[in-house]
């Protein structure tokens, strides 16, 4: 870990009005007091814990960054800056000598190492030719937090190449390994990327974030499940509990809330709060659907050993349409980056892209799954029943044979989708694009282990935007 030193230049008296109804030193002892500065955003740092060496005088900042260390035995004195950004990036804060006289009262300002530092740090000259961006962060095991060792996090987006007669949209993904100490760092980015990113380490890996780095430095952290060998995997499962409130803060009720890679869902009740037990522990993809309102998706680290409670604020959703050539951009690129226009090169399926589905202004997704051939629409008591084709033959004692609806197994934006009908939270005009498979010819990455079901995969507008 990088070490870095503060320098005197540092200690300024310009804070008297935050500090000028402090007590003085108690006798024999010194008082450190000043603010912490993220130079990395450009604010105050907030909950860093500031220790005197070879004392026990400790402190926290506040909201505004502010500190004061107490009771500081006079003599040669280092302050030492720890926070969760610090140690994400990788680097120890902590001051010069400082020579502290009884009765003394110091103020003093920290500062992160600024962006231009840590990029240096962390990037060659050739590094930072290919590309201005560099993304650095952790991973880390669930229940025991250690570092994520040898784990390999790789970022995917999209890139557009514009010639004279036409827009080309091309993959791209960097991949970096995750160091001993847990760090990993991916150089060479573009300006203002935005992409996917996933952690993996053998057959496990954590959901796929979005990242958006706008500056010229991103900061994240991941965390895996333990690995299978470990005791500490042992019926590690997790709990999700939580809140989902409107643009009001009220709570919502019957708001859908699922986790990616799980088979659990809850509806939260009149007050909007949910509970979802048993789930896949690490850094996972909780999404959130109601008709009428904007859906939701956020990342969340669960742990076996502590549940985590998040609140989820739900945007009312109202349709904006622009500009026909944007809309048709962006919804290319975001098609291009989840596999869509790749599948749809390669695969043996139904295909239907945003301008298809805009012209059949259906009414809800079982009408605009009419025109997939490999599925046909039968009635019962709920209404029409999506079926697939082929039926399935089910041999009985003494030797009888039946045929059954065929089932059809959903995925909405990449999530499988599991229990009530689609249709009561996905509406046709929310969909940007389908790809629908027979059961023999679905890809990898959408099979749920039931062979004998024809596959539809729905792309909303919320995910390809």
């Amino acid at each position: 870990m990088k070490r870095f030193l503060l320098s005197l230049s540092f200690a300024i008296g310009g804070f008297s009005g935050a500090f000028a109804q402090t007590p003085a030193p108690a006798s024999g002892f010194a008082v450190v007091e000043g603010v912490a500065i993220d130079s990395l955003h450009q604010d105050f740092l907030r909950g860093a814990v500031l220790t005197v060496e070879g004392a026990a005088s400790r402190a926290v900042t506040d909201s505004l960054g502010r500190y004061r260390l107490d009771s500081v035995p006079p003599g040669v004195r280092r302050i030492e800056v720890i926070h969760p950004l610090l140690d994400t990036v990788g680097v120890t804060l902590v001051t010069a000598p400082l020579q502290l006289a009884a009765g003394q009262r110091l103020r003093l300002v920290v500062s992160t190492p600024s962006i231009e530092t840590i990029l240096a740090m962390k990037c060659t000259t050739g590094e930072r030719s290919i590309g201005p961006v560099v993304l650095i962060g952790t991973v880390a095991y669930a229940e025991t937090e250690t570092p994520a060792a040898k784990a390999k996090v790789s970022l995917a987006w999209v890139e557009h190449e514009v010639t004279r007669k036409s827009v080309a949209a091309i993959a791209r993904e960097k991949s970096a390994d995750v160091g001993a100490d847990g760090r990993f760092r991916i150089c060479g980015l573009p300006a203002d990327v935005s992409g996917s990113l996933i952690a993996a380490l053998g057959a496990d890996s954590t959901s796929a974030v979005d990242v958006h780095v706008q500056g010229a430095l991103g900061v994240v952290g991941l965390v895996l499940p333990e690995p299978r060998e470990s005791p500490a995997a042992t019926n590690a499962r997790a709990t999700l509990t939580g809140r989902v409130l409107d643009i009001g803060g009220r709570g919502l009720a019957r708001a859908r809330v699922a986790v990616d890679a799980d088979t659990s869902y809850a509806l939260t009740g009149s007050d909007g709060r949910f509970t979802i037990h048993n789930l896949h522990t690490g850094t996972r993809l909780v999404s959130v659907r109601r008709l009428g309102f904007e859906p939701t998706q956020l990342p969340v680290d669960l742990h076996a050993t502590k549940p985590s409670d998040v609140t989820i604020r739900m945007g009312e959703f109202v349709p904006q349409l622009d500009p026909v050539t944007i809309r048709a951009a962006r919804e290319t690129r975001a098609l291009q980056q989840v596999g869509f226009v790749r599948r749809k090169q390669i695969a043996s399926g139904f295909f239907m892209t945003p301008e298809e589905i805009e012209k059949r202004n259906a009414f809800d997704v079982t009408d605009l799954l009419r025109a997939a051939p490999m599925l046909r629409m039968s009635s019962s008591a709920r209404g029409t029943v999506v079926a697939g084709r082929t039926p399935r033959v089910n041999v009985g004692a003494g030797n009888t044979t039946s045929f059954s609806n065929s089932c059809v197994s959903y995925f909405v934006d990449g999530v499988h989708w599991n229990g009530s009908d689609v249709n009561d939270f996905v509406t046709a005009t929310d969909i940007a694009a389908i790809e629908v498979y027979a059961k023999t010819f679905t890809p990898a990455k959408f099979r749920t282990g039931f062979d004998d079901c024809e596959t539809v995969v729905i792309w909303t507008k919320q995910k390809v935007k």
